[in-house]
């Protein structure tokens, strides 16, 4: 397993909410991983909303009701069509538990750019999927 760990990633808001960047950062892995046409993407996020999007499909609901009522439609239908074109699955993992690749992840939403950027692989047992 790859683990993308360029500093040079970024996305950002003019207004940002914590919601809004978890958005972001979810339609900018989906990209990165339609770009380099990745066999396999694995997603680790402690976002509701990106776990019930995405691995409970909510996503397709949203869809079809054109995203009414959905705050910030405009991302979900980008990663609603990236989500069509990368093999992908969603783990959810719990917010604040000191895992190492989370809080960096956290670090990075903030705005601050951690020294070292943990390998997702010491984190993923094998056999587990």
């Amino acid at each position: 397993m790859e683990t993308i760990s360029e500093r040079n990633i970024k996305c950002g808001a003019a207004k940002p909410t914590g919601g809004r960047m978890e958005i972001l950062a979810l339609q900018k892995i989906l990209e990165i991983a339609a770009t380099r046409k990745f066999k396999r993407t694995v997603i680790f996020t402690d976002y509701k909303n990106a776990v019930g999007a995405l691995k409970l499909n909510w996503i397709a609901h949203w869809d079809e009701k054109n995203y009414v009522g959905i705050k910030h439609p405009y991302l979900w239908k980008s990663i609603h069509d990236l989500s069509r074109q990368v093999k992908f699955v969603v783990y959810k993992i719990k917010a604040h538990a000191n895992i190492a690749p989370q809080e960096t992840a956290d670090q990075l939403a903030k705005g601050f750019l951690p020294k070292n950027i943990p390998d997702f692989n010491n984190y993923f047992k094998k056999g587990s999927e």
